[in-house]
């Protein structure tokens, strides 16, 4: 029976040891790690995406101000698109090279 118990919890170990694993040692885990820290580096992630903008203090909005906002939507659109191309090219020099130079600087430089 004492067998039995120790068997199980080894067992039990190993899976809870390969699912840590998994999720944090990965090639796969650290590729996408350093894609959400390149993400929230160069605000393309959803925090940049989610930015809300300041309510409007008077009851009606002026031309130039409807005119400054667009512009600034315009400009977080254009900046969470260039993340996203940057980041993902990255994501994906990684996939198809891990052990490569491209891959290894930027795990390294995104921790």
């Amino acid at each position: 029976m004492g067998v039995r118990v120790v068997v199980a919890v080894l067992v039990g170990a190993a899976i809870v040891a390969a699912i840590a694993w998994q999720r944090l040692y990965s090639q796969e885990a650290q590729i996408e790690r350093a894609y959400e820290a390149c993400m929230t580096r160069f605000g393309g992630g959803k925090e940049g995406a989610k930015a809300a903008t300041p309510p409007e203090s008077g009851s009606q909005a002026s031309g130039a101000d409807a005119l400054g906002k667009a512009m600034q939507d315009l400009v977080r659109g254009v900046t969470a698109g260039m993340s996203e191309a940057v980041c993902g090219a990255l994501r994906d020099a990684c996939r198809a090279d891990f052990d490569g130079v491209v891959c290894r600087n930027a795990i390294a430089g995104f921790r």
